[in-house]
């Protein structure tokens, strides 16, 4: 072989190894003959679209860009989650504003800035040597065409290249767009939709502040009030609170967990979120006053999300306008709620979705705050940066504690019936596997700790004066276990409301409450419906 040659082999090897990295890897965790399969279909693939473009290599480089550039992406996930591109990571892209996607950029496990140079560099190498190509032979055409025809064929015949890069890649974008094409169209079927109201004979006449605050990313034992070693809830702890020992939520992301906790849909149906409304439409149809503050960007601007849910309260706001410079705390959202519980209407339900403890933890509390340090227990043997991760997010739930307290004091100055609910939309992963670093959630095989939720309620004196049977209900379900799928009917429990769907079994506010024999949750990741007792 001439040297000319055997540059160009060189040149082409390095091209495709590249492209087909992703499926080295994965073949690298599973040998069997499917991946095999899965490394080799897709390289005929690049094979064919590289001979039936009439470019040079280094013109032909530029155009496959896009590529190496949607390759790195699928490896990231690849080796954040262990599997291909999901449906779930378009989900986390588009539906998330700059500052969380950049944010989980630089949240990525350190290995992954290893790979991005990695690709780089290969990147400039082949641009830099790019050898002479000669002139493409006369098949060209009819080659190229088989040689793309036939992966396509295996993928859409669910063969091993239906899931790995990049045909994978393009059927879960597939998945994706077909999803929010339905569920916009399922959206729309709301509009006819109402509650049907019964008229409550007991009405209560004085005045009435429900409140939800909706946490983010606030796992159950990272909680004092819920054992945690550490002091991260030193206001809660000497408030009288309705503990509740055992809650999980119905999805391991915001968007899909939030689409079920504020419907009538569950982990395993998730139908009535398409065609009921929410609990905010709910509590309109019973002439509350309702409000929607958000610390969070964009949430309210997608139809095809559970942001349809802000913008059908009376009053909203979203402070946070996306900007990745400047950083917005929760305590932002505390004036919004002091200007509402003063409105002279006599009830009010007031929604209040924090950031929480959401990625990059470090950003989620001023500087004050910044209290716990050295090494956690558990985190001995991690890297310094994981150990890291852990105070800062230790201290997001410290902080998260002076906002609820903040509420309870705004609320109790009223003196009048008030509640505060607290949940979480989900919990975190925070590297429990003493062998790996990795942090976040929407793993497509969720961790427990990804979904165990704190579940707490306030209420003031007047409230617990006025309504004896209703807290001590509450006080006596609290070591009941708990799926937050439910907390629809337990609202609607709380602000009296009875309607024709109401299902007092299902609320765990009520003497009627029955546990669910078996609670499940769904992975934002794969979409699939998994038991709490699989996981781990």
């Amino acid at each position: 072989m001439s040297k000319n040659k055997l540059t160009k082999a060189v040149w082409l090897l390095i091209f495709l190894a590249i492209l087909s990295l992703p499926n080295i890897v994965a073949l690298w965790f599973d040998t069997s003959s499917t991946k095999l399969a899965g490394l080799l279909v897709p390289i005929l693939l690049f094979i064919g679209l590289i001979r039936l473009v009439k470019l040079g290599n280094r013109l032909l480089l530029l155009l496959f860009t896009p590529l190496f550039i949607l390759s790195f992406m699928d490896m990231n996930y690849l080796i954040q989650f262990n599997v291909h591109t999901t449906p779930g990571m378009y989900a986390a892209i588009f539906q998330s504003d700059i500052r969380e996607v950049s944010e989980f950029a630089k949240a990525a496990p350190r290995i992954m800035y290893f790979v991005f140079f990695a690709y780089v560099f290969s990147w400039l190498f082949l641009f830099i040597f790019t050898p002479k190509s000669n002139t493409p032979p006369q098949y060209k055409l009819i080659l190229s065409l088989l040689l793309i025809t036939l992966p396509i064929i295996d993928a859409i015949g669910k063969g091993a290249s239906r899931t790995s890069f990049p045909l994978g890649m393009v059927a879960s974008g597939i998945i994706y767009a077909n999803d929010i094409s339905e569920t916009q169209v399922l959206v729309k079927q709301r509009e006819d939709f109402h509650f049907q109201i019964k008229e409550n004979k007991h009405k209560a006449t004085e005045k009435t502040n429900i409140v939800l605050v909706l946490g983010e990313t606030a796992r159950r034992d990272y909680q004092g009030i819920y054992g945690y070693y550490r002091d991260t809830t030193p206001k809660l702890s000497k408030r009288p609170l309705a503990i509740f020992k055992d809650a999980i939520s119905p999805a391991n992301a915001t968007v899909l967990s939030l689409s079920t906790i504020l419907y009538m849909s569950t982990a395993k149906d998730r139908d009535l979120f398409y065609t009921t409304k929410s609990i905010v439409s709910l509590a309109n149809a019973a002439h509350y006053q309702s409000y929607w503050f958000s610390a969070q960007a964009r949430f309210g601007k997608n139809e095809a999300t559970t942001g349809s849910t802000g913008i059908t309260a009376d009053e909203s706001f979203f402070i946070n306008t996306g900007n990745s410079i400047r950083r917005t705390y929760d305590r932002e959202l505390l004036p919004y709620l002091a200007s509402s519980i003063t409105q002279k209407y006599d009830k009010k339900f007031i929604v209040m979705h924090l950031y929480g403890s959401h990625l990059a933890y470090y950003k989620r509390y001023p500087d004050e705050f910044n209290i716990f340090k050295g090494v956690a227990k558990g985190y001995e043997s991690h890297s310094k940066a994981t150990q890291q991760k852990i105070n800062e997010y230790a201290n997001s739930i410290r902080y998260t504690d002076f906002i609820l307290d903040n509420i309870i004091q705004q609320l109790d100055k009223q003196q009048q019936a008030s509640c505060m609910v607290y949940t979480s939309d989900h919990g975190e992963y925070l590297a429990d596997n003493i062998n790996d670093d990795f942090t976040g959630h929407g793993y497509p095989l969720p961790h427990k700790p990804e979904i165990e939720v704190p579940l707490i309620v306030w209420c003031s004196d007047q409230y617990r004066q006025q309504h004896p049977q209703k807290w001590q209900t509450i006080m006596a379900n609290v070591d009941k276990k708990v799926n937050t799928e439910d907390m629809f009917f337990a609202l609607a429990d709380l602000l009296n409301i009875d309607f024709k769907l109401m299902k007092k079994e299902k609320s765990f506010f009520n003497l009627d409450y029955q546990p669910p024999k078996v609670r499940y949750t769904r992975s934002a990741s794969n979409n699939r419906v998994y038991t709490y007792q699989e996981l781990k």
